[in-house]
């Protein structure tokens, strides 16, 4: 029964972040973000992961991640994001959250906080975490931009926790 109640709460929390997301403002441009890289939309983003511990039993430190979300304002953006890591502390661990991502500067480098919730499995035992980290975007276009991120997470029901070193692109429309 345990582990219905936590994957409800993650599918919940998954359904909420995707309406959260769909229900972002429209895509029109304001005249005075037209040329600062802060535009309201949507984006894409992929890239690899690193965990830098030496407590693995075996593999690299490795892993992937995939998000999609929304920029409602200049300062503002929401994101869906799945990130895995291969093997950490005799783990195959899998998450899914949602993010809220704070931005101070404008231009076409912008560094951000962050702030998020999800879930997290570890063996197949699902488990919330929170995530908090920060990070930036260059954006070497209009549409694409480069992503180097740092997050600590920790869950919620059990004693691991990890820093994960991300890098990627990002492509919005």
């Amino acid at each position: 029964m345990r582990h219905f109640k936590l994957r409800g709460a993650a599918c919940a929390a998954l359904m909420a972040g995707a309406i959260f997301v769909c229900a972002a403002p429209s895509q029109a441009v304001a005249a005075d973000d037209a040329d600062d890289n802060t535009r309201s939309t949507f984006f894409v983003s992929a890239g690899g992961n690193y965990v830098p511990t030496e407590e693995f039993s075996s593999g690299t430190p490795l892993g992937f991640n995939f998000g999609f979300g929304a920029r409602f304002n200049r300062w503002v953006s929401g994101e869906l994001e799945a990130e895995w890591f291969n093997e950490e502390r005799g783990h195959n661990p899998f998450m899914i959250g949602a993010n809220a991502k704070i931005y101070p500067l404008t231009g076409p480098l912008q560094a951000y906080g962050l702030i998020g919730a999800g879930g997290l499995t570890l063996d197949n035992e699902p488990i919330g975490m929170m995530r908090v980290g920060a990070g930036a975007e260059y954006y070497v276009t209009d549409t694409l931009g480069i992503v180097l991120e740092t997050t600590y997470l920790r869950h919620f029901s059990s004693s691991f926790d990890l820093v994960s070193v991300s890098w990627g692109l990002t492509f919005r429309k």
